[in-house]
């Protein structure tokens, strides 16, 4: 499974899990009663990916970095 997000000219931002992109779009249609070609003109769709958190020496590495 995938998070979605749906940006929208319209300014509203929405958020679909489901398995495929296809899926996603269909399930979005379905919920806010758009069609599916007003979608293909007026949102972006992104599949969202978590960022990683990075630990603490990851964190500290990086202000070294910075020290140069």
């Amino acid at each position: 499974m995938f998070d979605f997000k749906f940006t929208c000219d319209n300014g509203a931002v929405s958020f679909i899990r489901a398995s495929k992109r296809s899926v996603a779009i269909a399930l979005f249609c379905e919920a806010e009663g758009y069609s599916l070609d007003w979608v293909e003109k007026h949102c972006r769709v992104c599949k969202v990916t978590p960022k990683k958190e990075k630990s603490i020496e990851e964190i500290l590495e990086g202000i070294r970095d910075d020290d140069g």
